[in-house]
């Protein structure tokens, strides 16, 4: 329930919001298990982007809302290969939202935050464990030098 207005309270204030499972300190250790791969598909997605990022940037405008994207240049080749690739794609990022503004909680070393801000989402990002923390503030730094200059 809390989960839910919480959901509803984001949406309202034009953000995106995930907040499932939503586990309980004492519930931490059955929820993630030692085997647990973290963002195990964001690799990928790093790796698709590099690669066929016109692709990518057309999918998201066309089926996920991401207007701002320009997909002016993206021909029929890259389109064909979306198509193909339309549910790793869908899988990998979310649904466009108002402003674009995105809160990670546990964001790790920031994968997930640079892909992110890759397609123009704002991003911020919360984690407790130190050396993820200072990973991620130096890739998310990197990644705005390379944009604003």
């Amino acid at each position: 329930m809390a989960c839910q207005a919480l959901s509803r309270w984001r949406a309202a204030a034009d953000a995106a919001c995930c907040s499932n499972p939503r586990v309980r300190d004492d519930q931490l250790d059955r929820a993630y298990p030692d085997h647990y791969p973290p963002h195990a598909r964001d690799a990928d997605m790093s790796r698709m982007l590099s690669r066929a990022g016109p692709a990518v940037r057309w999918a998201l405008a066309a089926w996920l809302g991401y207007r701002h994207l320009d997909v002016r240049n993206v021909g029929l080749g890259h389109r064909a290969w979306a198509r193909l690739h339309r549910r790793k794609i869908r899988e990998n990022f979310p649904p466009w939202r108002g402003d674009g503004r995105l809160l990670d909680v546990g964001c790790a070393s920031g994968r997930f935050l640079t892909q992110m801000k890759a397609v123009g989402w704002r991003v911020a990002g919360i984690e407790i464990e130190p050396v993820a923390a200072e990973k991620a503030h130096l890739s998310l730094d990197a990644l705005a030098r390379l944009t604003e200059g």
